[in-house]
């Protein structure tokens, strides 16, 4: 596992730590696990690095399009990731593609839940995983977020569910990076 840790002080947060690592030493044979306390960063990477990158390249090489998943534990985190990434994803596509935001500002909630299809990023909660066909062949993602992976464990105690949705994400994204985080070190980095 390539791990990131850090114990949080005001100097440091997660993309100076990542710096361009991700771009060199990251390989989907090796798994990324980002440990960091709340407020240091995680998400900051994904949606101001990590996505824009992908999207860039995309523009750069249309014949090569990568795509990436982003997994979350909870609606309303699920919410708060696509209200955000929406505005970063329009702001990194060519004009003549489909803009997202002022369609997610038109749904209400349960709509917004149910849209995960944002071109080349893909973003879903665990429980949607399954119903929306995200880990089917022809995703073939090059990275897949785990954001608050400690869920896998956290909620294994009255959620079935949980290790048949990391089994899957496991076995069916093994050509992808998969980048767990969380700020719950101790919860997860045993199992």
């Amino acid at each position: 596992v390539h791990y990131i840790y850090k114990e949080y002080t005001n100097n440091y947060h997660v993309t100076d730590l990542i710096d361009n690592d991700w771009e060199c030493k990251w390989v989907p044979s090796t798994p990324v696990f980002i440990s960091a306390q709340t407020g240091t960063g995680k998400n900051y990477f994904v949606q101001n690095i990590l996505v824009p990158a992908i999207l860039e390249y995309n523009r750069k090489n249309p014949d090569k399009k990568e795509s990436i998943l982003i997994l979350s534990n909870r609606v309303a985190l699920n919410r708060q990731n696509k209200l955000a990434l929406v505005k970063i994803i329009d702001q990194h596509t060519d004009r003549s593609e489909q803009k997202y935001a002022p369609i997610l500002n038109d749904l209400i909630d349960k709509k917004i839940d149910d849209y995960h299809d944002f071109g080349a990023v893909k973003i879903s909660s665990y429980h949607q995983l399954f119903s929306k066909n995200l880990l089917s062949v022809q995703n073939n993602y090059s990275f897949v977020i785990i954001d608050e992976c400690h869920f896998f464990v956290n909620d294994s105690t009255f959620n079935c569910d949980t290790e048949k949705s990391l089994d899957a994400i496991i076995a069916n994204t093994k050509s992808a990076v998969r980048v767990y985080m969380s700020a719950t070190l101790d919860d997860v980095i045993y199992p």
